[in-house]
């Protein structure tokens, strides 16, 4: 653990020590991600209070808690993260009696096994940013509503009831923006900054030339670069052709290189949010970027 965790670790046990109570009627729950929080928000109605602690204009790779993150977690009565390897390395500062629940893995109670216990065991798909999934969004929905039913057990009909609605309309939207595509003469081609996009890319039968970058931190070779910008100059028409960057930095050195040698724009996608908007229904979050990617 470094100093950093150490002294939000020690914050969380001073504000326990000295009786931090919540002072709001409605239970809390915290979880790392904005769409996250949304996706419970819709779930839960009005009922409870639903806190993200990263915000929608950081990167999560990169995000470090604050002191004001450990007062967060600390007020929380549940916390859910998606996956140990994303927010969940975020959230595990969080005081050990808290109730913590992990969505892409095991979604047993969390809290006894993320200090120092071997997650080798959980159903952990590898690409964590299932919300961006017309199938994994729902999926999500289900684990949550089975976490918030285990919580508070009294509202099992309001969330079993808002669970239904929530899936009846992501399957409406997921047929209308396929239907979008197939309508559509024109093949769309996307060259994305990081593994993001493959889910969503995958559904709407949208062609990926190339992933620029596969992991967090990786060197590109002059050899891929090469590689990709050939395979774009293969397809006659550059229309089709999109060039994603992540919203968090201005475009990497390596998509302004590939811009300027094929003549293909740079557009801007942020995986955490809509521009300028609260974002309180994940399923416009989708919609908004495959409307985007069938036009």
């Amino acid at each position: 653990m470094n100093k950093q965790n150490i002294l939000l670790a020690l914050l969380l046990i001073f504000m326990s020590a000295c009786g931090e109570q919540n002072t709001s009627q409605k239970p809390v729950i915290v979880t790392g991600l904005t769409p996250i929080a949304s996706l419970i928000r819709v779930i839960v109605g009005d009922e409870y209070e639903v806190l993200s602690i990263i915000p929608n204009n950081t990167d999560p790779h990169y995000f470090n808690l604050k002191p004001s993150d450990a007062m967060i977690l600390a007020k929380a009565n549940t916390i859910i993260a998606l996956d140990d390897h994303f927010d969940g390395k975020i959230l595990t500062t969080a005081d050990n009696t808290k109730k913590m629940y992990l969505l892409n893995g095991d979604t047993d109670n969390y809290s006894d096994e993320h200090h120092g216990h071997d997650h080798s065991g959980h159903d952990h798909t590898s690409n964590p940013h299932l919300w961006l999934s017309y199938e994994h969004l729902g999926d999500l929905s289900q684990k949550i509503t089975e976490i918030l039913i285990t919580e508070f057990p009294e509202n099992e009909t309001v969330f079993q009831n808002n669970n239904k609605e929530f899936n009846d309309s992501l399957q409406k939207s997921y047929t209308q923006i396929k239907k979008l595509y197939t309508d559509s003469d024109k093949q769309i081609f996307v060259v994305q900054r990081h593994r993001v996009w493959d889910y969503l890319l995958e559904e709407l039968e949208i062609n990926l030339i190339a992933t620029v970058y596969e992991y967090e931190g990786e060197q590109v070779s002059v050899k891929k670069m090469v590689t990709i910008i050939d395979k774009i100059n293969q397809i006659p028409n550059k229309d089709q052709i999109i060039l994603i960057e992540d919203a968090f930095t201005e475009a990497s050195t390596v998509l302004k290189a590939i811009s300027k040698e094929t003549g293909v724009q740079i557009k801007i996608f942020n995986p955490m949010g809509i521009p300028e908007s609260t974002n309180e229904n994940p399923i416009d979050l989708l919609n908004f970027y495959s409307e985007i990617l069938v036009k």
